[in-house]
């Protein structure tokens, strides 16, 4: 078993206020989808709408999804492996000009 942290700094309406952290048990070799997964059977609709587009399969592009300070986009995505103590970090992408 391996233990991940996972922090958003993401409005999710109805879920767990503006800003929060949980701490999740998977299996070994396990993935960030996985652990995604996991996270929406937990927290429901809210969170679920809030991560994936409208087929519930890619993650919403505005949304940046850090895997211990790497985005996932640059690792194998959805299917980066997560090792004990690993961080990942979902947050808005920010934009400006």
């Amino acid at each position: 078993m391996i233990t991940v942290t996972v922090k958003w700094l993401v409005d999710f309406d109805g879920f767990k206020g503006a800003r929060g952290e949980e701490s999740v048990t998977l299996q070994t070799q396990a993935t960030c989808r996985d652990l995604l997964d996991l996270l929406s059977k937990s927290f429901g609709s809210e969170f679920t709408e809030r991560i994936f587009d409208s087929e519930g399969k890619e993650l919403k592009e505005e949304l940046c999804f850090l895997l211990n300070g790497r985005n996932i986009a640059s690792l194998k995505g959805m299917e980066s492996e997560l090792k004990d103590g690993d961080r990942l970090f979902i947050v808005p992408f920010l934009g400006g000009g």
